[in-house]
């Protein structure tokens, strides 16, 4: 193995947790950029953000939506998370990337997850396939107030009021999941990441002191 190997080995391995967790690692410059310098040990990750699934999204794992119907379930989900599970559960399939968009945007302008149900459930192809969500349809009719210009308003800002401390206990749930699987990533890749590093570190050349030798070592030499 050779120090080009080595560094991009180092750099693909960068490069991959960039693009799966958005995060950043800072062991200070790049290895192959440092020249003669010694990186530092342990390189330590610092994730930011973490998405998982190479759509975007995870995959949901536990219960399993298409046979139990468990609307409770997706409603639990993150935004990304439930746009892409309620196509899976009433489509069969994600949806397509502009679906997705349109209905991520959706939520974002405070639409209801019950309204993209409904949408998915009563459009051409959830008509074939005719899944069926218990606790779907008198959730859909106590949502109908809420499309009532003034009077929506004032029933979404009271659901708001009354779900808040819920809404703060489910982020803090997703959060500690988040850190959990963070965490378990960060330190394998943080471990291959030294292993590397002490490849390389086995295999660089001393670098001669730009400085000369300490004046201890230059007497004793010259004495010999």
């Amino acid at each position: 193995m050779d120090l080009e190997s080595v560094y991009d080995r180092i750099d693909r391995l960068a490069d991959a947790l960039r693009l799966q967790h958005t995060g950043q690692f800072a062991p200070g410059k790049r290895i192959a950029e440092t020249g003669c310098a010694t990186p530092h040990l342990p390189v330590r990750l610092q994730l930011k953000q973490i998405e998982s699934g190479q759509s975007g999204w995870r995959a949901v794992t536990g219960p399993d939506f298409e046979a139990s119907g468990s609307l409770r379930d997706l409603m639990a989900l993150s935004d990304r998370q439930f746009v892409a599970q309620a196509g899976v559960v009433i489509l069969g399939h994600p949806p397509d990337p502009v679906l997705s968009r349109k209905y991520s945007a959706y939520l974002q302008q405070d639409r209801s997850r019950v309204e993209i149900l409904m949408r998915l459930r009563y459009s051409a192809e959830g008509r074939l396939r005719r899944v069926q969500l218990r606790g779907l349809w008198w959730r859909a009719a106590l949502a109908a107030p809420g499309y009532i210009p003034v009077f929506g308003a004032v029933l979404r800002w009271c659901r708001a009021v009354v779900f808040w401390p819920r809404e703060i206990q489910q982020i803090k749930m997703r959060l500690a999941r988040l850190e959990e699987l963070g965490s378990a990533d960060a330190g394998m890749i943080e471990e291959r990441l030294n292993q590397l590093v002490l490849d390389l570190q086995a295999m660089r050349p001393r670098c001669p002191d730009p400085h000369g030798p300490e004046p201890g070592k230059a007497l004793e030499t010259a004495q010999q």
